[in-house]
């Protein structure tokens, strides 16, 4: 079985409340393993799986590493710059590494996972070099070779030294931007799956219900299901019954969820914006009564948020607007 491991640096406080969950479906993925640098120490001192290996590490720790990877002077002055980096994590954790036969990343504050085995197959691992395209979760094959295909200047003309030079976040990591490692990979016929079926369920931050991008609008009415490990989308059929898919891993980016579950939960529903206890089985009725819109107003707060962050930083603003 290929041996795989997820590198998940964060740098601040975490939400304990989300983080516990995340945790718990980490150990139900028994034969994947977690590192995590953090420098928060009330989360260092919670109860780990076995599998969750966490370092201490503050954010100037981090960033010497980084820096030390490199002959020309980056642009690292805040912590969210460093999703940027994460495809040169393979050389930058090099040493953490070592017995891996592939490393990933993956959003550690704003996921649920599911049985990630039964989506990312022995086949697909033995087959392809980088599985996903998104930055809340990738995996790649931890070879030299590989590893160091993120410095490949992409047909755009964007180079790493464009990119970890510029203090605002270039989305390096994540899907088909100008500055992508995704496009390295396809321009060249470098062995990528870029999307791998029922692997996640991505929710959309804009509104209160849990909607998807693939919903093109619908408001369709929606709530996870989380079982010793499993993790299913319900949903309601054309014939008004529950219907189910089960999913690799859920992203809720950003949303702040509460616990309104029993101490240890093992099966819960994740509803807007709650985890609460599978008490029963849920009808089509309960689902659209969960699913409820309403005004939501955390997304805007987010937006208002980066809004003040270009202001402080008039390159930056220069750029995004000259886009």
């Amino acid at each position: 079985m290929n041996r795989i491991v997820f590198i998940c640096p964060y740098f601040g406080e975490l939400g304990k409340e989300q983080f516990k969950f995340w945790l718990r479906s980490c150990e139900y993925n028994s034969t994947v393993d977690f590192l995590m640098l953090l420098d928060d120490e009330e989360a260092l001192a919670m109860d780990m799986p076995q599998n969750v290996h966490p370092v201490k590490m503050i954010w100037d720790e981090c960033r010497d590493l980084i820096k030390n990877q490199f002959d020309f002077e980056l642009s690292i002055e805040y912590a969210y710059k460093i999703c940027d980096f994460r495809p040169a994590f393979g050389i930058i954790f090099a040493e953490y590494i070592k017995e891996y036969d592939f490393w990933g990343h993956m959003d550690i504050s704003d996921t649920i996972l599911g049985d990630l085995r039964k989506f990312i197959s022995e086949e697909m691992l033995n087959e392809y070099d980088k599985i996903h395209i998104y930055g809340h979760l990738t995996l790649y094959r931890n070879t030299d070779e590989n590893n160091n295909r993120f410095r490949i200047p992409s047909k755009s003309g964007m180079t790493i030294e464009t990119i970890f030079t510029t203090e605002e976040n270039m989305c390096f990591d994540d899907m088909y931007q100008p500055a992508s490692i995704n496009k390295i990979f396809l321009e060249n016929e470098f062995p990528i799956i870029e999307r791998v079926e029922n692997l996640v369920a991505d929710v959309l931050p804009w509104y209160w219900r849990l909607g998807l991008a693939e919903d093109a609008g619908k408001s369709v009415p929606r709530v996870f299901e989380w079982d010793n490990g499993k993790l299913v989308e319900l949903t309601i059929s054309d014939n008004e019954k529950v219907a189910k898919r089960e999913i690799g891993y859920v992203h809720f980016q950003k949303r702040k969820i509460s616990d309104e579950t029993s101490p240890d939960s093992k099966h819960y529903y994740f509803v807007p914006n709650r985890f609460i206890d599978a008490e029963k089985p849920l009808t089509a009725q309960d689902i659209r009564e969960y699913a409820k819109d309403k005004l939501y107003f955390e997304p805007y707060k987010a937006r208002i948020k980066r809004l003040r962050w270009y202001l402080k930083h008039p390159d930056a603003l220069k750029r995004k607007l000259s886009k």
